[in-house]
């Protein structure tokens, strides 16, 4: 896979399982079959999740915007790659690889922007409740 023809789909498949991991894990099936919560848990009654009483409307969905519905196995099996990579470190057959090298640090980059983002936010809500907590 030349990183230029899928690079936006990576880039959208690990903002989203980063940022949404509830949107991440679902299919596009069972959004549609059942009715799910805030956190992405499937609401249900007796045990068993709630049938959708309606249609869902998927132009409103975060996936559907991104144009993100699921890995090929072929971006899947690059993706996993890439997060052995990153745990372990580069193999030889990984740095004898130009088109995963680019790839990697591609997605290498953007995971450590969006984790100073997380970081960020996650500081700026600490202080707040700081802040609130200090007020009483």
């Amino acid at each position: 896979m030349r990183v230029r023809e899928g690079s936006k789909k990576l880039l959208n498949g690990l903002w989203l399982k980063r940022r949404h991991p509830e949107l991440y894990r679902r299919s596009c099936a069972l959004c549609r079959a059942y009715v799910f919560d805030e956190d992405g848990m499937a609401r249900e009654d007796d045990g068993l999740p709630i049938p959708r009483p309606r249609p869902v409307n998927c132009d409103s969905c975060l996936r559907h915007r991104l144009g993100w519905y699921g890995w090929s196995p072929r971006e899947a099996a690059l993706f996993r790659r890439h997060e052995f990579a990153r745990v372990r470190g580069l193999t030889e057959a990984d740095e004898n690889d130009p088109a995963f090298l680019s790839a990697h640090a591609m997605l290498s980059e953007e995971e450590d922007r969006l984790t100073e983002e997380l970081r960020a936010e996650r500081t700026a809500e600490l202080v707040l409740t700081a802040l609130r907590a200090a007020r009483r």
